[in-house]
């Protein structure tokens, strides 16, 4: 089968033009792609002012991406260190270039955070900081923002016939191909013996989430301290307890389940918590949503096996092995995560 794009071809002639149209910031010298995101492509724009980051929108309705915009400034306004973007000469903080929504962003020097090699504050820092968002979500007078998806069987079900096909189709199936269907099918069965609606966890949908509460979109100092946050793009209302599971999970275990990582998620729970009381079972209510939306997930698959485009294969094994560990009787793992 040949390989499908997930992405637009660039135009980068128009691209340039599009630019320096809307943004007075002398010539640009250079524009090139920064890798590392899943779902759309950003860029480096070296201009005769400086250095910028140019954030392409996978969604391309308007509505959606004001969102994003309206929960950048929010955060701001309560006094996080979000990163705002650059507005335009018409004062805008998005525009439209050949087919998607563009913002444009100060370049920040800052220090990203690797895999296994944190500073030592940076789990209590992460920890912390989705405790300040949080209690500001929670201040959001009104809201239009869409309110988070968690799990949806039909969907799954659609999906998952189509991916087992394929993966049953391989004459010879690679290592990963394997792991996958193993992986695919343990989620089908945990999705069939779910009974449990949304409703059924009784966590209100009465915050302001960044969406995307990890590691890789945020930079810290030498400390670990965090320093800015970016990529809002999955802002939405949902349970706070929701977004915390994730977060927690996401940042603390995504490289192992050992004793160290349990004290790494203690870290980050305990941070949270000076910030954001809450608790056991609304924490414990939170795991199993989120746990229950994990069995659910199959974009990772899909785009390996219907796109057959292997950027997030890397990913694949740690987003595996949440899958095995939560899906036992979470109650013991969480009360020693909450200890």
């Amino acid at each position: 089968m040949s390989k499908l794009e997930l992405h637009q071809t660039i135009d980068w002639s128009r691209l340039r033009e599009t630019f320096e149209s809307f943004f007075h910031l002398g010539d640009v010298t250079q524009i090139s792609l920064v890798h590392g995101g899943y779902m759309s492509q950003n860029f480096r724009v070296a201009t005769g002012a400086g250095v910028y980051f140019l954030k392409q929108y996978r969604n391309r309705m308007s509505a959606g991406v004001y969102e994003v915009k309206d929960s950048e400034e929010f955060f701001a306004l309560k006094g996080l260190p979000v990163i705002l973007p650059v507005r335009d000469v018409h004062g805008r903080d998005a525009f439209w270039a050949d087919g998607n929504w563009y913002s444009l962003f100060p370049f920040v020097q800052g220090n990203p955070l690797s895999l296994g090699s944190f500073p030592p504050k940076a789990f209590a820092s992460l920890g912390s900081m989705l405790g300040r968002l949080h209690t500001a979500g929670r201040d959001l007078p009104g809201s239009y923002h869409q309110s988070l998806r968690v799990f949806d069987r039909r969907g799954f079900a659609m999906e998952f016939v189509e991916l087992e096909r394929e993966l049953l189709s391989v004459a010879s199936p690679t290592e990963v191909e394997r792991r996958m269907l193993e992986v695919l099918r343990l989620k089908s069965r945990l999705v069939e013996r779910n009974g449990l609606s949304v409703d059924d966890f009784k966590l209100a949908f009465d915050c302001l989430l960044h969406g995307d509460f990890i590691y890789q979109n945020v930079f810290v100092d030498g400390r670990g301290d965090i320093t800015h946050i970016f990529d809002f793009e999955k802002t939405c209302v949902g349970p706070a307890s929701y977004e915390l599971a994730r977060s927690l999970f996401l940042n603390c275990f995504d490289d192992g389940w050992d004793d160290r990582h349990f004290e790494q998620g203690r870290e980050f729970l305990r941070a949270y918590r000076r910030e954001r009381p809450l608790p056991f079972e609304e924490f414990y209510a939170g795991v199993r949503m989120y746990a229950i939306s994990l069995f659910h997930m199959t974009w990772i698959e899909a785009r390996s096996i219907l796109y057959r485009n292997d950027e997030s294969i890397p990913i694949y094994e740690r987003h595996a092995k949440r899958v095995e560990m939560l899906s036992g009787n979470m109650r013991p793992l969480c009360e020693r995560v909450f200890a």
